[in-house]
């Protein structure tokens, strides 16, 4: 059974995914049957003519002559248009209704992004993000306690074309580069403390067992309920896996354990191409645990110092035409 390690370092693999794709057709369900037309039924008419009204001379009615001044006008009130109000984030986990876009995705085995760029970042950090996707990474590495306070560090970088990076970033290959191709700047644009609340929308794609492979689970929320999933998922790791570290079973015999008796949520779902743990939550997408542990400088086995730091990790920003927020999260082991 494989074993994937978090290093202190920046080494690893590095997990991606792809969006499944979505059959677009649509059924032909015909045209209706076309109905009979309408009968209609001629009815000949017996009421007798009537006679032409006579006037009586003297009594004609008086006439009130067309007035030679028009009335005055009133202009209509000015119309105010207000901006839509950012979309409401649903309460509690629910399925997304389509794919999440490319762009929310890491950039897997040796590939570059591939899309449209995102609009710059404005070099004043109180200016507002033009609506757009954004690349997002996190500040922390395996920090305890990032999500406990309901507030994130993100650093926002734009995607740029691979050729207009010049040497500023980085994007696999060698120039030239199609248009479409995109990597991120080096350095963030901004740096962000986003609060986790309900007035943000996020959406984290997580993995599910089908009955023949492991797939995606797209899933979307509040803020809040991404720190309470996280909270969830710690305290999870803590009880089944973290403990038992500290007191010095190895992480094979944990995985073992827990294969064999599932616990706090972790268990070995059994799909055909997976063979390590997964931990399902009380809610959300489920997490792939494919690592467990941490080594230090001398390669002692460690105890993640955040499991939800290490398994939950913002990919992309997407800001609507109304200036709300949508951040995407992997749920998966990155280094």
């Amino acid at each position: 059974m494989l074993i994937l390690v978090n290093r202190d370092d920046d080494g690893g693999d590095v997990l991606g995914s792809v969006p499944p794709t979505v059959d677009s057709s649509t059924p032909d369900v015909g045209a209706p049957p076309a109905s009979d037309p309408p009968t209609v039924t001629t009815v000949e008419s017996t009421v007798p003519p009537t006679e032409p009204a006579t006037t009586v001379p003297g009594t004609e009615p008086a006439t009130t002559p067309a007035p030679t001044t028009a009335p005055p006008t009133t202009a209509p009130p000015a119309t105010t248009t207000q901006p839509a109000p950012p979309p409401t984030p649903p309460s509690g986990w629910q399925r997304a209704t389509g794919t999440f876009p490319d762009l929310a995705f890491i950039a897997c085995c040796g590939s570059n992004w591939v899309g449209e760029p995102s609009p710059a970042v404005p070099a004043d950090a109180g200016a507002p993000l033009a609506p757009g996707i954004y690349n997002l990474r996190a500040e922390f590495v395996d920090e305890p306690d990032v999500f406990s306070d309901g507030v994130i560090r993100l650093e926002i970088r734009p995607y740029v074309r691979c050729g207009e990076l010049a040497g500023a970033g980085f994007c696999e290959g060698e120039a030239p580069f199609p248009d479409n191709e995109l990597g991120v700047p080096s350095d963030p644009a901004r740096v962000l403390d986003l609060a986790l609340d309900d007035a943000v929308r996020v959406a984290l794609s997580g993995f599910a067992c089908g009955a023949t492979e492991l797939s995606i689970d797209q899933q979307v929320a509040a803020g809040s309920d991404l720190t309470r999933f996280a909270a969830e998922l710690d305290a999870a790791y803590e009880a089944a896996i973290g403990s038992q570290l500290r007191a010095g079973t190895t992480p094979e015999q944990i995985v073992a354990d827990l294969t064999a008796a599932p616990a706090a949520g972790f268990s070995d779902p059994g799909c055909p191409d997976w063979t390590e743990l997964m931990w399902t939550p009380s809610g959300g997408p489920g997490v792939k645990a494919d690592g467990i542990f941490r080594l230090d400088s001398a390669s002692n086995v460690l105890a993640l110092r955040s499991a939800s730091a290490s398994w939950v990790r913002p990919t992309a920003l997407a800001v609507d035409d109304a200036g709300g927020f949508t951040v995407y999260f992997y749920a998966a082991f990155l280094s």
